[in-house]
């Protein structure tokens, strides 16, 4: 069962399961993102045992090379990712292990082309928070992400965001404030199976 609400620190540990599969059957394979975050997934994947042929991908790729800025299923990238996380940390929850291993989708973005102009113009981590919206905006296509700055607090709406998004996104944010050395709380509101509010408030959290 998804939780409808969740608080997030860095010292918290997701503790629901799911099947992944289950949860991206219903997602469009239009809902498309960028191949330079397959990369990364690939190589850790493979490196710990994880076959390509293993996995049921909708677009197989040949020796498992994706094409930077070329658009991938999200469907395919999620099956990449619950592979890594059940292979990497095997003694957690898949909700936990997915969140880890979107912690370094940050970093990835950052070291790209197009991160290293975007992040060059963010000082810390309120202000990529801010604009996350606008970089999911480059990276995405199919679901809707938008984030505005009110008061203390960011808030980031996900919409039309089909599979894990009460713990995947999670991860991604985590790593956007950790790479600014950033404490932080994030409250997450889900409010259907494909729409969820964050709520992000730095400085606080443990």
């Amino acid at each position: 069962m998804i939780p409808s609400r969740l608080t997030i620190t860095r010292g918290s540990t997701l503790e629901h399961d799911f099947d992944v599969e289950q949860r991206m059957a219903a997602c469009p394979r239009t809902h498309t993102v960028k191949g330079m975050f397959f990369a990364r997934l690939v190589d850790e994947a493979t490196r710990i045992g994880v076959k390509a042929g293993s996995l049921p991908l909708d677009v197989p790729v040949d020796d498992a090379r994706y094409v930077a800025f070329r658009d991938y299923p999200i469907r395919d990238y999620m099956r990449w990712a619950a592979a890594l996380a059940k292979k990497a940390h095997p003694r957690v929850a898949i909700s936990e292990g997915l969140r880890r291993v979107a912690v370094d989708d940050f970093e990835r973005f950052i070291h790209s082309g197009l991160g290293k102009v975007m992040v060059a113009l963010m000082s810390d981590a309120g202000a990529v928070m801010t604009r996350s919206g606008q970089l999911y905006g480059m990276v995405l296509k199919g679901p809707t992400v938008e984030s505005e700055r009110r008061g203390d607090e960011i808030l980031i709406r996900y919409r039309d965001y089909h599979g894990p998004l009460e713990c995947y996104p999670v991860g991604t944010l985590e790593g956007g404030c950790r790479h600014f050395d950033a404490r932080y709380e994030i409250r997450v509101e889900v409010l259907s199976p494909t729409a969820a509010d964050y709520h992000v408030t730095l400085g606080a959290g443990r």
